[in-house]
């Protein structure tokens, strides 16, 4: 769309996003994760 390179996904989910996260990087060989604690329900 803007003609250039771009590694980021975003996800929504039903239930604990930083879960679906560990374990999509996880099942796409270990790439890293970044998570925004601030941003995270308790």
């Amino acid at each position: 769309m803007l003609n250039r390179a771009n590694k980021d996904l975003d996800f929504v989910c039903v239930g604990s996003g930083i879960k679906l996260a560990q374990q999509a990087a996880k099942d796409l060989g270990g790439v890293p994760v970044t998570i925004f604690k601030h941003l995270a329900r308790p």
